[in-house]
């Protein structure tokens, strides 16, 4: 085997498993339940000004997790108590 055989498949191997490296850190970030802090920004709207990336990892979560669904509706409930609104800056729509 030729020396440029091996660095051309050593450097597709590498840049394979950084892709892989990638996706598995994306999934298990989705997995991470969100902090309180977050849902509280996210409910006021103020999630997405801070940080976009973090914004899409709890729309993200919250798709697919029914304990942060929950959590999220009891803050929505606490803060329409709280400041005798109707309706919270978002909706639940998941």
């Amino acid at each position: 085997m030729s020396s440029l055989y091996v660095y051309g498949y050593i450097l597709f191997t590498s840049a394979i498993i950084f892709v892989i490296y990638l996706i598995s850190k994306q999934l298990l970030a989705t997995r991470r339940h969100i902090e309180e802090e977050n849902l509280e920004d996210f409910w006021n709207g103020r999630l997405r000004n801070r940080s976009e990336d973090e914004y899409r990892r709890v729309v993200n979560h919250l798709g697919v997790c029914d304990e942060c669904q929950a959590r999220l509706d009891d803050i929505t409930q606490n803060n329409k108590a709280r400041h005798n609104v109707d309706e919270g800056i978002i909706t639940r729509r998941f």
